[in-house]
């Protein structure tokens, strides 16, 4: 009997079979005879290629996921005497807050995906504060990310929907790298204000949707369907918003992950965009130990250095540093 020869095909049966997956069952899902999957899994059959397996060299590499996102949550009611240097404790706190709506878009597409509590409205009169499902469909779309870019997502976003999946005993969703635009901003420069609708205003961008203020989370908290309508636009809005800073910023963020390692094509990319326009400036970048040439990316400006050290075998022999 032929042995399978996908590779992808061999995980998923292995995979099945580590499930407790009959072999008929196994067979019918991936579509390989049952014989020869009942032939691959003898112990002789596969230990054989798993140890000739190299996933490293399986894996051809692609573009990242890099995926904007955002969310909208509701504020937590409490009573309080004072309006002034309080603080309230959480005997006073008669509701926690929950999500009210999510909107993410792959930065390399021009769709935007969203939820909200109020789409489901069987659900919402059922409980209008169970967020359950739309954190379920925010981790799907973390799941699937292999960056997330948000503002002041590191401390609230990305933060508030892991705890939200805590809360629902949700299974983590898998690792991802994080960009922050708030991060960039605060790191890289010295803006009169670092609100992302301050930072787009400045930076000659399209601005944040007008809300009304605090009325319009109270009447989402309230069922108002205009309101949630105009919640939901807003969210997407700040989407766009966020993609527009984040694309006019990100050349100057010392601390991007590097994109261009998510390719595996032997070029030489942007380790902000990706792109293979790497293109040397001829000028010279220094360490304290070695010499190294600069380059820029010819498509979205980023200052780069080719890593290997020009400096030659002699001139490091007698290099000295500091003590």
């Amino acid at each position: 009997m032929s042995l399978l020869k996908d590779e992808a095909t061999k995980l998923q049966v292995l995979e099945l079979d580590s499930a407790g997956v009959p072999q008929e069952r196994i067979a019918a899902l991936t579509g390989v005879p049952r014989s020869t999957v009942g032939d691959f899994l003898r112990k002789e059959t596969f230990v054989a290629w798993w140890a000739s397996y190299d996933p490293l060299e399986a894996y051809n590499g692609n573009p990242p996921k890099m995926t904007l996102l955002d969310i909208e949550t509701a504020p937590q009611k409490g009573y309080f005497w004072s309006r002034f240097n309080i603080t309230i404790g959480s005997h006073a706190v008669i509701e926690n807050s929950y999500m009210l709506t999510w909107a993410a878009k792959d930065l390399y597409d021009d769709d935007i995906e969203w939820d909200s509590l109020f789409i489901d409205q069987e659900a919402y009169h059922a409980d209008p504060k169970d967020d359950k499902r739309i954190v379920q469909s925010m981790f799907e779309v973390l799941d699937e990310a292999d960056v997330i870019i948000a503002h002041n997502g590191d401390q609230f976003d990305i933060k508030k929907i892991i705890a939200r999946g805590m809360i629902h005993g949700l299974t983590p969703p898998s690792p991802f790298r994080k960009i922050d635009t708030l991060k960039i901003a605060r790191r890289e420069g010295l803006f009169d204000s670092n609100k992302l609708d301050e930072l787009a205003k400045f930076l000659q961008l399209k601005g944040k949707e007008e809300t009304g203020g605090m009325q319009l989370w109270i009447d989402c908290m309230n069922g108002v369907p205009e309101a949630w309508d105009k919640m939901l636009s807003y969210n997407i809005q700040d989407i766009r918003v966020l993609e527009d800073v984040y694309r006019k910023i990100r050349h100057y963020d010392s601390k991007h992950p590097n994109i261009g390692q998510y390719y595996r094509d032997g070029k030489q990319r942007c380790t902000v965009c990706g792109t293979a326009a790497v293109v040397l400036t001829g000028g010279t970048s220094h360490t304290n130990a070695s010499i190294f040439q600069e380059a820029v990316c010819g498509s979205c400006g980023h200052q780069l250095r080719i890593p290997k050290s020009i400096k030659t075998k002699e001139e490091k022999l007698v290099a000295v540093v500091n003590a």
